[in-house]
């Protein structure tokens, strides 16, 4: 839904046609003309020569990252610890 109201405030409502999975699956269909998508911003290299991105601003365009596992790693655990 937040995409939808991001979208919402920019003017357009997404007419959905087509959903894909995976973040290559989605920048696929945006590079042959099959829409516009709203990826983070360490996909901005994929298909660049085919692809226009743009970045959001506002406090509106921030997403949460979730992380679920059953057994958190060590790795893991300091990577939280970083961000906290």
């Amino acid at each position: 839904m937040q995409v939808i109201r991001l979208c919402a405030n920019a003017g357009f409502v997404p007419r959905v046609a087509q959903e894909a999975h995976g973040m290559h699956a989605v920048l696929s269909l945006v590079a042959v003309g099959g829409g516009v998508s709203i990826v983070p911003k360490s996909m901005c290299g994929f298909q660049a020569d085919r692809t226009s991105y743009r970045s959001l601003s506002g406090s509106e365009a921030h997403f949460d990252f979730v992380l679920g596992c059953r057994h958190l790693p060590p790795s893991v655990v300091s990577f939280i610890r970083s961000t906290e």
